[in-house]
This record gives C-alpha cells, structure tokens and sequence, in this order.
C-alpha cells in the first residue's frame, strides 16, 4: 500500500516543475522540451501509482512473509501466470485452506506477530540484543491427553517430542507446515525466545497435544496472538523481578521427556 503511495506522491512533486515550465516556456530557450520531460515523468509515476493502487484492489498485489528479509511483511506483484498455475484468481479462500477456521497464511501470520511479542517482552529480562530474523525449536505432545477428547479434537502421539535444534533450527515456513495440519493445530503454543545464535533468535514452541480446528478450543481466546502464549524467557536459578537483566545464552532449553 505504501509504495503505490509513494508513486503518486512523487507524481505529484513532479507536477511543479511542469507547471513552472509551462509558465516559462516562452521565455527561455528549451523550456518547452524540460516542460515535456517533466510531464512525462510526473505522468508515469502517477499512472503506476493509480496502477497498483487499483491491481491491489483486484488482488493481484498481496502482502506476503518474505523470510529472508527477517520476517517483515513486504508488498510483491502476484503475476497472472502465478495465479493461473494456482487455479485462482486472487487469495486463496479458507476453504481451499482446509475446513479448520485458521487458515495456514492467517496461522503463519500469528507466529510472526506472537514472535515479535516474546522479542519484546524478553528485552525486559535479558541483556542480549535478539535479532528480528526467527528460527524455533517445536516441542510437541506437551501436555497431559489422557482424558477423553472433545469433539473436534485429535492426537498425534507418534510425533517426536523435539523437532529442531539449535544447529538446524525451523523457519516460519518449516513450523507452519509441522503445526498446521489441514486446518487443525496445537490449541495452545507458549512461545519464548530461548537463545541468540549470531543474527538469529531462536525461539521455543511448547505445543499442545491436542489439535483442533475449533476456534472455542483454543487457548488464549481474546488475543491477538492465540492460540499463542507469550511467554518469558526461562529464568535462571534464584532470580527474582528486580534482579539485573540476564544472557539468555546461560538459560535451560525446554526438556520435552
């Protein structure tokens, strides 16, 4: 949105100098030709910017996660022969996502947003700078299944308890395609950032056994983030809130057994 924006700002800059050169044109020699290069310019921006604006209402332009640019969010043209090899014309709908109300986008959206929360609360603990770019260690089949299961609900016990280390950590795109699965996932997820590895923070999912499509299921209800829990980092031995700030690198990582 903001760089078609921008197209129509410059544009509009651009006028003044081929108002000022209309004005001018008979007074000095060669006015006319800049008036017209001017013109020209200012036109071409504003047209690309009224182009864009208008390709993003018809959904052709979408936000999508662009990992390599540390999980920001950045607009990029979806090309007609993008969206004939999909077999659609724009966004794909929930249900082509699956039968779960979460779709796998909105799911991998939430992460980034919870990740961003644990960054930030975690800033108040630690004394290391954690860098924007995530990769995380999945903890799964962490709580107690034993009772019977609700509607809706279902278990996967020959998961692994622990997928990802801290020398092969998953991306956003790896956790999504563990966790999301034909639209049920975890109905609770604590996440924390459990170590700085060069320019990365590695952050700790503790998963829920349970899975689920059904929103009312899920933990946190109310939160932007859920079924995310945001979570501090793991404390160390003896401290107390009003101890200095500590490295997270000295922290326990998550036992899943």
């Amino acid at each position: 949105m903001k760089h078609w924006r921008r197209f129509q700002r410059v544009g509009a800059v651009l006028a003044i100098p081929v108002a000022v050169c209309v004005i001018f044109a008979r007074d000095f020699p060669g006015a006319g030709l800049l008036s017209f290069l001017a013109y020209a310019v200012a036109l071409t921006f504003g047209v690309s910017g009224a182009l864009m604006a208008v390709a993003q209402k018809l959904g052709f332009i979408r936000l999508v996660v662009d990992e390599e640019s540390k999980g920001s969010l950045l607009v990029r043209m979806q090309s007609l022969r993008d969206q004939i090899t999909r077999g659609d014309s724009g966004d794909p709908s929930p249900a082509k996502e699956g039968n779960g109300a979460m779709t796998k986008e909105k799911f991998g959206l939430t992460l980034l947003a919870a990740s961003a929360a644990s960054r930030r609360l975690a800033t108040q603990f630690v004394v290391n700078d954690l860098p924007e770019a995530c990769r995380y260690l999945v903890f799964l089949n962490q709580s107690y299944d034993g009772n019977p299961l609700e509607p809706g609900e279902t278990v996967y016990p020959a998961d692994l308890p622990q997928v990802g280390n801290l020398d092969a950590p998953l991306s956003v795109a790896e956790v999504v395609e563990l966790l999301w699965r034909d639209g049920v996932i975890p109905e609770w997820i604590d996440i924390s950032p459990a170590r700085v590895r060069g320019s990365i923070t590695v952050f700790s999912l503790i998963c829920c056994g349970r899975f689920t499509s059904n929103e009312k299921l899920l933990y946190y209800p109310g939160s932007e983030f859920s079924p995310f829990g945001i979570k501090s980092p793991p404390l160390l031995p003896q401290w107390t809130e009003g101890n200095e700030r500590f490295d997270l690198n000295l922290t326990r990582i998550h036992d899943p057994s």
